[in-house]
């Protein structure tokens, strides 16, 4: 069988799916073989200097290696039914992937989204510490991800500490849940106006500017 995780994955022509005892499944896994290696050829020419090109042949590398994975689970019998296929030759293995990479894309959108939201929560969280700072105080920004029963969340928190001193004060600001694509406010909240960590001047967010420019 073939090796490796899903990103990153190395297709060798010289590999591809395991030959079988059953003349009649090898003659399908030889066909698909073929298929594999044209694969690995299209996917050595790809462009790795386009951003876009690179998380494409990403995914599709991901959904080959999820179809040769679900190939090298079928018995022999299941190997040799596959010349039913009309055209399979020529079209079976790549079909296969499209399937996959169809089924992945929604996913693949939220998780997209999932990060440009965090990314936007964290920001506003910089710009909290920032206009906090210049006095007795420093102020680091903290975020942890946590998962378990497949739930997803990204914390937000913000620390004050006094150099040379026990001072040490966390506000809690919620987090981001990364399955419902939403955010939740904790005591303090990042979705409406901000304010410095004391509460006593306004935060403008880069976000917040760019809106009034349109």
């Amino acid at each position: 069988m073939t090796n490796g995780g899903s990103s990153g994955y190395k297709f060798n022509s010289s590999r591809g799916l395991k030959r079988r005892e059953s003349s009649n499944a090898n003659a399908v896994i030889d066909t698909l073989n073929e298929q594999i290696s044209r694969f690995n050829q299209m996917a050595e020419s790809v462009d790795t200097n386009d951003e876009k090109q690179q998380e494409r042949l990403r995914q599709m590398k991901a959904a080959a290696k999820d179809v040769i994975d679900e190939l090298n689970g079928k018995s022999d019998y299941e190997i040799a039914g596959l010349t039913g296929y009309s055209k399979m030759a020529d079209t079976y293995f790549m079909n296969q992937v499209r399937a996959k990479m169809s089924e992945a894309a929604p996913k693949a959108a939220a998780s997209s989204g999932a990060r440009s939201a965090t990314n936007s929560y964290e920001g506003k969280l910089n710009a909290i510490a920032a206009a906090s700072a210049g006095g007795r105080y420093t102020y680091e920004v903290k975020t942890s991800n946590w998962e378990k029963g497949g739930k997803s969340r990204t914390y937000y928190s913000i620390v004050e500490r006094a150099p040379g001193s026990k001072h040490y004060v966390t506000k809690d600001y919620g987090y981001y849940d990364n399955v419902a694509n939403k955010y939740v406010p904790g005591k303090n909240d990042l979705s409406g106006t901000l304010y410095d960590f004391g509460g006593n001047n306004k935060v403008e967010y880069d976000d917040d500017k760019r809106k009034k420019k349109k």
